[in-house]
């Protein structure tokens, strides 16, 4: 993996993102301008190198991308396109305002051909569950089309590690006729303690959304195969339903066909089983989670919104672990697609708890 040599260690941020999938723009100014919409200070950051540097830069990131990928360098450049493409129609939705028509149609794209089932389990199970959500598709109106499904009186948070604007709380409480998630709704990790969350979750008939697909930055990690190789994502999610003993119900929004589809996964059981302790019990979950996510980037890799700090997942302390322990290491990305089946049961069968 000679092309992270001499590479000085980069924190593969919002900032390698942004720098990333602007990089199909063909002139420095239109760069600066289409970086300026997410942030306005990169643009002192690049006026203050070389553009060689800056190439540089970005074809040791798209050679590192291709590599866990398994892609021809050509292919990932048209990917990273393709994904910032995408990602720019997600936060347009999200956070720029729209008219009431608008959002009534980004609400009427939404697919939840399980709803029958999670109306089951939303009748039936009164306990507590932790929403395990990813960052692909358009997730933020998944994931409150969801919510607002909940029984009436029931508890519904989101944890997240950073507060929604206010014109995406007003694009999505628009879009749900008031009824989705506000900001009384949202606990911000930086200011929300761990016992907050597990005094939540105790109290019974609460539903608890958290993501588990983030960079290791935000918390400590567990070690899991990811696309073959071995990879660290959070495992703050496992931990909690482990110690809570919450079960945890794992969502992903894809968008397919023009339409914004959610699909649910079978209930995962925090308990710890037979012969494990709570570091193998919490690595089990997280791999059920992860397997989910990598089924799913395994078709639509533009859809996630971490794909440009792919790379992230492999690193410990900035350094490339030795990831070549791969189940098969000669087969691209499109061939694992068609060998891997989805995990667990998308059906999502619900039985009485």
């Amino acid at each position: 993996m000679q092309f992270f040599s001499g590479l000085r260690p980069i924190n593969f941020s919002h900032v390698a993102q942004c720098m990333v999938n602007c990089w199909a723009a063909n002139s420095q100014r239109l760069r600066l301008s289409v970086l300026g919409v997410y942030h306005q200070d990169l643009k002192l950051w690049i006026r203050a190198r070389q553009d060689h540097e800056v190439d540089v830069q970005l074809e040791k990131l798209w050679e590192g991308i291709a590599f866990f990928l398994r892609e021809p360098g050509k292919s990932t450049k048209k990917l990273l396109s393709e994904n910032l493409l995408f990602l720019t129609l997600v936060e347009q939705r999200r956070n720029e305002r729209h008219s009431l028509y608008m959002l009534r149609y980004f609400r009427n794209r939404i697919q939840l051909a399980q709803e029958q089932a999670f109306s089951t389990l939303t009748a039936w199970d009164s306990r507590s569950r932790i929403l395990a959500c990813f960052h692909f598709g358009d997730f933020v109106y998944g994931l409150n089309y969801l919510m607002c499904l909940e029984k009436p009186g029931r508890k519904c948070l989101l944890y997240s590690a950073h507060e929604a604007s206010n014109n995406c709380v007003s694009n999505i409480r628009g879009a749900f006729d008031g009824k989705a998630l506000g900001k009384q709704n949202q606990l911000i990790a930086n200011e929300t303690a761990v016992a907050k969350l597990s005094h939540e979750l105790r109290s019974g008939a609460c539903t608890l959304a958290m993501f588990c697909d983030l960079p290791g930055e935000y918390g400590e990690v567990v070690e899991v195969t990811f696309l073959n190789r071995r990879a660290h994502f959070p495992k703050g999610l496992a931990i909690l339903a482990i110690t809570t003993r919450t079960p945890v119900l794992p969502v992903i929004t894809i968008d397919e066909h023009s339409q914004n589809r959610i699909r649910l996964f079978d209930l995962i059981d925090p308990g710890i089983e037979s012969g494990e302790d709570i570091d193998a019990a919490c690595a089990r979950i997280t791999q059920k989670l992860v397997s989910i996510l990598e089924h799913a980037i395994l078709r639509y890799p533009h859809q996630w919104r971490y794909l440009s700090n792919l790379a992230s997942f492999y690193l410990s302390d900035h350094k490339i672990e030795n990831t070549d322990r791969a189940i098969s290491p000669t087969k691209t990305r499109m061939e694992s697609a068609h060998d891997k089946g989805c995990p667990g049961n998308s059906s999502f069968q619900i039985s009485p708890p």
